[in-house]
C-alpha cells in the first residue's frame, strides 16, 4: 500500500473530505523531501524543478473541518522532526527563521533554508498588509527554491538564505478572497498555489464512541507513517520521467487550452509544473525513488488525473471576486440552486436570496447573468418560472 493510502486510511475518521486529506498528505511528503529530490528542466537553462508545494484548503466557515485536516498534517510533521512555522508571519520574520536554519562550518555556510508554514487561518496568518509589505512578491520569490537569497534591511542587518524551501499548508474561507485586491489574483503569487475547494463533506463522525481495535489500528498505522517520513529525508538523488512518461506529458502539455475563467489564467501559468511537481510526489509514496531515480508514466497519468480534480472546483473559491453585484453573486446563485437539488421555483430562489442580492432588479443581473453564461436555464412550467443548472455534458 502507498504511503498516501495509508494517510486517507489514517484520517478515514476524520471529518474533513478525502480530498483535503490527498492535498495535505502530498504537502507532508514535499515538506519531508525539501530539495532532496530534483527534475531538471532541460527547456529553461537546465533549472531544477524541486516538489515544494502551496497548499490552500478553501470551504464556507464550519462546514469541511478544515482545522482538522490541517491538525494532522502538523502533528505527523512535527513527528517526523519536520520544523514547522506556525506563528503569524511578516517579511523579516519568515528571512529571519529561514536564515536560523543556516550554520557556519569551516567558513563554508551549511544547512538548507527549509520551513512549512502551517495555518488554518490564513486571513490571520497572511493578512491584508501582506501585499503591501511585500511579504507575497518574497514568498512568490522563494517559491522557486534559490539556492542562494540575500535580504537586506535598512536597520537590522542582512538575512542570508541557502538552499531555500518553504512549503505551505493552509486553509481559508471564500471571502479572505474578496478581501484581496482584484490584481492579486492575477499575480504570480496566485499562480504558484493550489486551492483546494470543498463546498461539503460527506464525513460524520461525533468522535466519542471507543474503538479500541480500531484505535490500536490508526496507532500502527500512523507509527508507519512517521518511520517512511524519518526514512526519506535520506534520499537525495536528481529524477527523471521514463519515455512513455515524457510522451504522455508532452502530448497533454501540447493539446491543453487556456481556462475560460480568468480567474484561472495565472494557475494555468504554472499548472504544467505543478503536474510535475504532483508526479514526484506520488513517486515517493509508492517507493519508486527508493528503488530508482526514473518516475514512469502511470504517475503522471495519476498526477494529471490529482491537478485536474482540483481545478473542477477551484473557481468557486473565488466566487463572489469582481466589483459588480453580477459578478458578485454568480457563483454564490449557482450554488444556491445546487443544494435545493440542481433545480428551484423562481419565488423559492427569491425567498434563499434576497438578504443578499438587495432587491429584486439586484436578482434580476444575477439571474441574467447565469443564463445568458449557459451556467443556468431558465424554464417555463405551467405558471411557474424555474431554474436548472445545466450540467456539463449539456453545454
Amino acid at each position: 500500500m502507498s504511503w498516501i493510502k495509508k494517510y486517507l486510511e489514517y484520517t478515514s475518521t476524520q471529518e474533513s473530505p478525502e480530498l483535503f486529506h490527498l492535498w495535505c498528505s502530498l504537502g507532508i511528503l514535499a515538506s519531508t523531501v525539501g530539495r532532496n529530490i530534483s527534475l531538471v528542466k532541460t527547456y529553461d537553462d537546465f533549472s531544477k524543478l524541486y516538489p515544494n508545494l502551496y497548499i490552500i484548503l478553501v470551504s464556507p466557515s464550519g462546514r469541511c473541518r478544515k482545522g482538522g485536516a490541517i491538525g494532522f498534517a502538523n502533528k505527523l510533521l512535527s513527528d517526523s522532526e519536520t520544523r514547522v512555522y506556525l506563528e503569524a508571519i511578516t517579511k523579516r520574520a519568515l528571512t529571519r527563521a529561514l536564515a536560523d536554519e543556516i550554520v557556519v562550518v569551516d567558513k563554508e555556510y551549511v544547512g538548507e533554508s527549509k520551513i512549512v508554514i502551517i495555518s488554518d487561518e490564513l486571513e490571520v496568518f497572511l493578512g491584508k498588509d501582506a501585499v503591501m509589505s511585500g511579504l507575497l512578491a518574497l514568498l512568490t520569490r522563494l517559491y522557486e527554491c534559490p539556492d542562494k537569497w540575500e535580504y537586506r534591511t535598512s536597520t537590522q542587518g542582512n538575512d542570508y538564505l541557502y538552499n531555500t524551501c518553504i512549503n505551505i499548508i493552509g486553509a481559508t474561507i471564500p471571502s479572505w478572497f474578496h478581501d484581496l485586491p482584484v490584481q492579486v489574483m492575477s499575480s504570480g503569487f496566485f499562480a504558484r498555489l493550489v486551492i483546494v475547494f470543498q463546498q461539503e463533506t460527506p464525513r460524520r463522525n461525533p468522535g466519542v464512541r471507543r474503538n479500541n481495535k480500531k484505535f490500536a489500528h490508526l496507532q500502527s498505522l500512523r507509527k508507519e507513517l512517521v518511520e517512511f517520513l524519518l526514512k526519506l529525508k535520506e534520499i537525495k538523488k536528481p529524477v527523471e520521467l521514463s519515455s512513455s512518461a515524457v510522451d504522455l506529458y508532452e502530448s497533454w502539455y501540447s493539446s491543453r487550452e487556456p481556462d475560460q475563467d480568468e480567474r484561472l489564467a495565472s494557475f494555468y501559468e504554472r499548472e504544467h509544473d505543478l503536474v510535475l511537481k504532483v508526479a514526484m510526489l506520488l513517486a515517493i509514496s509508492e517507493g519508486d525513488l527508493f528503488r530508482g531515480n526514473v518516475i514512469g508514466t502511470e504517475r503522471v497519468r495519476d498526477a494529471l488525473i490529482a491537478v485536474e480534480n482540483v481545478k473542477k472546483t477551484m473557481h468557486l473559491a473565488y466566487a463572489g471576486i469582481g466589483e459588480h453585484l453580477a459578478a458578485k453573486g454568480y457563483e454564490r446563485m449557482v450554488q444556491q440552486i445546487v443544494s435545493a437539488g440542481g433545480e428551484i421555483e423562481h419565488s423559492k430562489l427569491l425567498n434563499k436570496t434576497w438578504h443578499w442580492v438587495g432587491d429584486t432588479e439586484g436578482f434580476k443581473k444575477i439571474m441574467e447573468l447565469c443564463c445568458e453564461t449557459g451556467r443556468v436555464k431558465r424554464m417555463i412550467r405551467g405558471r411557474k418560472i424555474v431554474y436548472r443548472v445545466v450540467k456539463k455534458e449539456e453545454d
